[in-house]
């Protein structure tokens, strides 16, 4: 299953931008207009950190929840 060709415009729209962030940034002076093109440095630690944060949350209910539906009953002697 492929993309259309939309999301395959987007796509590769995003794939540049984030090279340009990452290759591109580091080598222009910091008052340059492209540096309005992108969020503060500051986002580049807290967004993964955040995404990294719920992805653990959602990974622990998940086994949380399957664990608590396939214990077995304890059998009264």
């Amino acid at each position: 299953m492929g993309y259309s060709p939309v999301e395959h415009h987007f796509f590769l729209t995003d794939m540049k931008m984030i090279l340009e962030d990452v290759c591109v940034q580091p080598f222009v002076d910091s008052d340059h207009a492209i540096h309005s093109y992108f969020l503060p440095r500051e986002y580049s630690v807290i967004l993964p950190g955040v995404a990294a944060l719920i992805l653990l949350l959602c990974v622990g209910t998940f086994i949380g929840i399957v664990t608590w539906k396939n214990r077995k009953p304890k059998k009264a002697d």
